[in-house]
């Protein structure tokens, strides 16, 4: 499973002492999928772009992540 990251390292940022809320999240998780934590951590944004190459493991991770529905997506041979 993906490493988790904290709270304080997605929450927020300051950038030349502005502070600057993420709307957004990319996660690129490892074969196995996200792990919980992170899963939990991610649904409180909204908007989530997620890169697989394993379908199984994004399935299972769509599901889990019920607060968020498809709008796009497209297929990819990653490994011609």
């Amino acid at each position: 499973r993906a490493p988790s990251a904290t709270a304080a390292q997605l929450e927020c940022c300051s950038i030349a002492g502005e502070t600057w809320m993420e709307q957004a999240v990319l996660v690129d998780p490892p074969r196995a999928g996200l792990d919980a934590p992170t899963r939990s951590l991610i649904e409180r944004f909204g908007h989530v772009l997620y890169i697989s190459c394993n379908p199984e493991a994004l399935a299972e991770d769509l599901r889990q992540l019920g607060s968020h529905e498809v709008v796009s997506l497209a297929i990819f041979d990653m490994f011609p």
